[in-house]
């Protein structure tokens, strides 16, 4: 692999060229080679959208396996550490939220450059629904990466099924969308 890529890097062309191995390559990185006889991997906006909906889907569900586990780790003594881990898994699921709204609206020509911005036209588009409760992730995400008061962030823990469900639901709808297309 090491020498494919030392000849390309000697090729007279400014035209990018990436190797890939895939037989060790990610399934859905092989079905798109299998299918289109090249590779796609994020080439146009539509794949890029489902790319970011596959990462979004991928952070919901490790979200939501830890806000189920709640009782397990305050049983086992771990509660401190249930809530490092629900923050840290709300923030990363919160980033590919946004991120994943940011590439659907771009697929259907709408521009959005911040979280904010993404939401606010997600919520005209009926992306999502409850505008409360998305106002109140954007300010918790910002507390939470900005200020660590362990009193502030327990605060979340009051409302962690609430963004699930809210995540969960905005899965349901990106994925019912991508569908009808």
């Amino acid at each position: 692999m090491h020498l494919i890529e030392e000849d390309i890097q000697k090729l007279p062309t400014l035209i990018k060229i990436d190797i890939k191995n895939i037989a060790v390559a990610e399934e859905r990185f092989k079905n798109r080679v299998i299918a289109t006889g090249k590779v796609l991997y994020s080439a146009t906006k539509k794949l890029r959208f489902e790319d970011g909906l596959h990462n979004f889907r991928n952070a919901c569900d490790k979200f939501a396996d830890v806000v189920d586990r709640k009782n397990e780790f305050y049983r086992e003594g771990y509660s401190d550490i249930y809530l490092d881990l629900v923050v840290k898994r709300f923030e990363f699921t919160y980033e590919m939220s946004w991120k994943c709204i940011k590439r659907y609206l771009d697929y259907i020509g709408i521009e959005c450059r911040s979280p904010r911005d993404c939401f606010r036209e997600a919520f005209s588009q009926k992306i999502i629904a409850d505008e409360t409760i998305w106002i109140d992730m954007i300010e918790q995400r910002n507390l939470s990466s900005h200020v660590y008061d362990e009193n502030e962030i327990k605060e979340i823990l009051d409302k962690i099924v609430g963004y699930k469900n809210a995540f969960q639901g905005l899965l349901q709808t990106l994925e019912d969308r991508l569908r009808r297309e």
